[in-house]
């Protein structure tokens, strides 16, 4: 489970072609004999935030709807932050 913001959804990779990071990690498990029964699901919004709502639900309100829910989760990879550091300043829509 890959859960983040743009990054993590691929932003500025050309779409359709698999070039985000959970995309590449998951055809690296799947190349991989011992990792190929293993799935990446991507979780990643564009604008998301840790703890605060502004383009969309947090990664704090949509963990337990996007991680603790789905089935067969064993790992969860977090890349999160940097919506936090950009656009810090920006009063959330709901708190």
């Amino acid at each position: 489970m890959a859960l983040g913001d743009s990054i993590t959804d691929g932003h500025l990779s050309t779409p359709d072609t698999d070039h985000s990071w959970p995309a590449l990690l998951a055809a690296r498990l799947a190349a991989q004999k011992a990792t190929a029964n293993i799935a990446v699901v991507n979780m990643g919004i564009g604008g998301n935030r840790v703890l605060r709502d502004v383009t969309g639900a947090s990664a704090l309100a949509r963990f337990d709807r996007d991680v603790l829910s789905q089935p067969g989760v064993k790992w969860v990879m977090v890349l999160e932050g940097i919506n936090d550091i950009g656009h810090g300043t920006l009063s959330p829509r709901r708190w």
